[in-house]
């Protein structure tokens, strides 16, 4: 129950929230192991236990527990979901190349869900190494929520503004953290200029459901950018949409 809801939070781009689900989920599968060690379930509630670990940031305690986990689960699935929850853990160590090496068996997964979420880690070791063009790849076969701003960020390292620009105005109103998109603006800004940033801007202000106050910020932030490089007239119209923006949040909140 708490991993499954800690999914959900996870896809509504409400990280802190599920990292404490999965603290619990982590909780009551020791208690599962403790409780009944020859149960034929004690494999399933070891390797959730690992991955609850993992995926609320405990990865010093994951990591005994995943190793005890590998000793007895043989079920194919299970042993996938550990190496998920190890390729995590080494990520989050800063170790790319043991990221990677765990993932070997996860990304030849005959499970979606499985073989997604490893693509989206190989993805971000590759990046780490940078080598932006095999995070590209892997990022692009991922349909975890993280994947495309990590896939448009690889693409602006490579210099390839205009497909990040199109990654961008997909993501649309995808849950992703409060600043991804002023992050990714910017840096499509210095990459493809900021006329680049306006128009992608302006069509994700166009067909994406942004909350006001991110918008008056994205705005803000763009007409900043405009005025640096001397166009008065498009900041201008930016700061005016703002206060526009502005004042609906107002309303909103009244």
């Amino acid at each position: 129950q708490y991993a499954k809801g800690a999914r959900k939070l996870e896809a509504q781009g409400r990280e802190s929230e599920a990292r404490s689900q999965w603290a619990q989920a982590a909780a009551k599968a020791e208690a599962v192991v403790i409780k009944h060690p020859r149960s034929r379930w004690a494999d399933d509630a070891l390797v959730l236990q690992a991955e609850g670990l993992a995926r609320s940031g405990s990865c010093d305690a994951a990591e005994s527990v995943i190793a005890e986990a590998r000793a007895t689960a043989k079920d194919v699935a299970l042993r996938e979901r550990l190496d998920l929850a190890e390729a995590q853990c080494e990520l989050s160590a800063g170790r790319p190349v043991q990221a990677q090496a765990a993932l070997t068996g996860a990304l030849k997964s005959k499970d979606q869900s499985r073989r997604s979420r490893a693509e989206y880690f190989a993805g971000v070791a590759a990046a780490v190494r940078l080598d932006y063009g095999a995070a590209v790849e892997h990022l692009q076969r991922s349909r975890e929520p993280a994947a495309r701003p990590a896939r448009a960020h690889a693409l602006l390292a490579l210099g390839r503004a205009a497909e990040a620009a199109a990654v961008i105005d997909a993501i649309g109103d995808d849950p992703i953290p409060e600043t991804e998109r002023a992050d990714l603006l910017a840096q499509l800004a210095a990459v493809g200029g900021p006329e680049m940033a306006s128009a992608t801007l302006d069509r994700l202000l166009t067909h994406a459901r942004i909350p006001f106050d991110e918008q008056a910020r994205l705005l803000i932030d763009d007409g900043d950018r405009r005025a640096a490089q001397g166009d008065y007239q498009e900041a201008d119209a930016s700061y005016r949409h703002a206060i526009v923006v502005a004042g609906l949040t107002s309303n909103t909140a009244g």
